[in-house]
Order: C-alpha cells, then sequence, then structure tokens
C-alpha cells in the first residue's frame, strides 16, 4: 500500500493520492490499522491520541479546536472544531461539532474555495471565522473583528440568520424564496475581503 504527495497519482493498484481522489474505504482501513473496522473502538487508537493532550472534553464554556493546535475560546457552549466529525461526533454525542472541512457547515459551504486540496475539502474554515462566529467577543484581533463584522452585514447576515434562526412560518417562507439566491451565495475566505463585500 502506497500513501503519495503527488495529487495526479491515479489509485488503480490501492495507492492513496494524498491531495487527490482516494479509495475513502482504504483510507479508514489505514487509519485503523483494522481489515474490517467497523465499530468506533477499532477507530480508537487514530482518534484518540491527538486527544489526549487536550484533557477532559468536552468544556464547558470553550470553543475547543482538535486540528492539534490547541486554540480555545470562550463560547456560550461547549463546541469542539474537528476536520473530521463523523469519528469525533459520535465520540462526543450531544455535543456542538463544527466541521472545519465546511461539508457540514453552512458558513463554510459558501466559503470560495482555497487551496486545492481533495474533492469537497477545499474550504476550510479558519479559526478567525470560527471564533468571530461561534465565541464570545473577548478575542480582540483585527481579523477577528473583520470576520464578526462581515457576520453582522448584508447577505451574509441572512445566509446566518437563514440556518440560526427558529423556523417560524415566516422564516420557513423566507428560506424557501431565497433558496436559490443563497445556493449561488459566495464567501471570500479572507474575513477582510468579505468585510469590504458586504459591509
Amino acid at each position: 500500500m502506497v500513501i503519495t504527495d503527488d495529487p495526479s497519482t491515479p489509485n488503480p493498484d490501492g495507492d492513496l493520492a494524498v491531495d487527490g481522489i482516494a479509495n475513502e474505504r482504504l483510507v479508514y482501513r489505514l487509519l485503523a490499522g483494522d481489515e474490517h473496522p467497523v465499530t468506533y473502538d477499532d477507530y480508537a487508537s487514530y482518534v484518540e491520541p491527538p486527544l489526549a493532550g487536550l484533557g477532559v472534553l468536552p468544556r464547558d464554556g470553550e470553543l475547543v479546536d482538535l486540528g492539534g493546535s490547541g486554540r480555545f475560546a470562550l463560547s456560550e457552549q461547549p463546541m469542539l472544531v474537528a476536520g473530521s466529525i463523523g469519528l469525533v461526533g459520535y465520540r462526543y454525542l450531544g455535543t456542538h461539532i463544527i466541521d472545519q472541512l465546511s461539508l457540514a457547515d453552512p458558513l463554510g459551504a459558501h466559503m470560495e474555495p482555497g487551496a486545492a486540496g481533495r474533492p469537497g475539502h477545499e474550504k476550510i474554515l479558519s479559526w478567525e471565522w470560527l471564533v468571530a462566529r461561534f465565541a464570545e467577543p473577548s478575542v480582540d484581533e483585527p481579523v477577528v473583528d473583520d470576520a464578526r463584522a462581515a457576520l453582522a452585514c448584508g447577505r451574509l447576515h441572512d445566509l446566518v440568520d437563514a440556518v440560526e434562526d427558529p423556523l417560524t412560518p415566516g422564516r420557513f417562507l423566507d428560506n424557501l424564496t431565497g433558496a436559490i439566491a443563497r445556493t449561488r451565495f459566495r464567501v471570500p475566505m479572507l474575513p477582510e475581503e468579505a468585510r469590504a463585500d458586504f459591509c
């Protein structure tokens, strides 16, 4: 089995291209170190070690980055940021898990693609966007201020309201009539650019 850094390398013999198309079943077999991984315990040797240094999770009132950075910020409820939300979500059932790869995050899904990566993984939410959206306003950084301002302006504010407001009849109607425009809507990855565009 070969894992290659060349994104153009095909996988006919089971090779994995880190930034290209990959055989996902093979990826998870390799991560688990098991030919037939089925339960969470089969993946524990992959999931648990990076979490061990973070102490007891989730932590009340903290947004914690599980990406190995050890970053955290104050938040209203326990939240975990992960790039692989399936296993982490199962490990921490009932905790708000934020998908940093944007496949399950409405803001990230509308981001303009960044650097080339594996298909579906080109829209990585930066820590500044996550702090601006989910953390209490205690971080005093210009880039976080830009992201927080952009989230409060124009069409970006409307997008956040569309997914976070309670689903009343009026909200349902607004979401229905605004669906096509929101589907085509794109957000610059850099908070300062987003602020300039929407405010």
